[in-house]
């Protein structure tokens, strides 16, 4: 996960994190949330949408890997530049590569930028997805 931005040795104050059980009916929390940060952020209306998409298909993806009765955690990061967006979960799967497939083709088209990433911690995996969405030029912060 993308390390949050530090003042003083503390975390920013911009920085939002929710944990949600990793099922499909679960996702829709995410969406909204980052739908309604965007729109604090001040980001264009096709930004706010993209961001939508974009944590839908994250959260998709992951739930379909999650391991029975693993968390979703996402933290949402907001700075000048735009918003970073970072999911996890836990997963029992030993193949796990999203970049074959259509919502990561979808994801790339929504985000500037999306990376993943799979560490192993005992039986599970911990997977990863970041998105960052920038803010349009000459678009102005808050």
């Amino acid at each position: 996960m993308a390390e949050p931005e530090t003042v003083a040795g503390t975390v920013s104050a911009a920085l939002v994190e929710i944990e949600i059980g990793a099922v499909a009916t679960q996702v829709p929390i995410l969406r909204t949330v980052a739908a309604d940060i965007a729109m604090r952020e001040d980001l264009d209306l096709d930004a706010i949408d993209d961001l939508r998409m974009a944590v839908d298909e994250a959260g998709s993806l992951l739930v379909a890997i999650a391991a029975p009765g693993a968390r979703l955690m996402c933290s949402f990061l907001p700075a000048e530049d735009g918003i970073t967006i970072t999911a996890t979960v836990r997963s029992r799967q030993d193949d796990i590569d999203f970049r074959s497939s259509l919502s990561w083709q979808v994801l790339s088209a929504l985000a500037d930028s999306v990376t993943d990433r799979v560490e192993s911690e005992g039986e599970d995996r911990v997977v990863r997805i970041e998105l960052v969405r920038r803010r349009a030029a000459g678009q102005a912060t808050r």
